[in-house]
């Protein structure tokens, strides 16, 4: 399915910052300090703001600047925007880093129970939002990537159990069956 993007506004982060920073600091002097531009340069950018959504997000006096109905509004939806676009950038940048995701260890029952602890335990440490998960093996091991890229089991015969480690989570079980 295609977006129509004929309806969505060409608005930045940057633009977005403008309007908050005028209806917190009630100034456009004081909010282009913040933002460090000119006070001209934020009202040509407001004006823009304005022009496209078709509205007035200010009143303006000699005095005072506030916001009108559609500017009230407006800032609830821009620091949702805003707010969203810092959660999925802090989350992208944690994925690049690898710091969380999910990593599901196959292994046989010796090596679950005889080395696999105190390495767990070291990843755990080093990498605290990933989620481990053991899929321990009464019988030799037979184990092939499919096209997802998951781990599917050729043995008979599996059984998984949580190992009591730091990583495990409170009311839940370490990994799944």
């Amino acid at each position: 399915m295609v977006m129509d993007l004929s309806h969505i506004p060409d608005l930045g982060s940057r633009q977005l910052l403008a309007v908050l920073a005028i209806a917190d600091y009630g100034s456009f002097i004081a909010a282009a300090a913040f933002l460090k531009t000119s006070q001209p340069a934020l009202t040509r950018t407001i004006k823009r703001i304005e022009d496209v959504l078709g509205v007035s997000l200010f009143e303006r006096t000699t005095r005072r600047v506030q916001l009108t109905t559609a500017g009230r509004e407006f800032v609830a939806v821009a620091e949702r925007v805003l707010n969203d676009l810092r959660i999925s950038v802090r989350s992208m940048r944690e994925l690049a880093d690898q710091q969380r995701g999910q990593v599901i260890v196959a292994t046989i029952m010796s090596v679950a129970n005889g080395l696999l602890p105190r390495i767990i335990a070291e990843y755990h440490v080093a990498r605290p939002s990933i989620e481990l998960h053991v899929r321990e093996g009464v019988h030799a091991l037979s184990l092939r990537i499919s096209g997802a890229g998951y781990l599917t089991w050729e043995s008979p015969m599996w059984t998984s159990y949580p190992i009591r480690s730091p990583w495990c989570r409170s009311g839940g079980r370490c990994f799944t069956p």
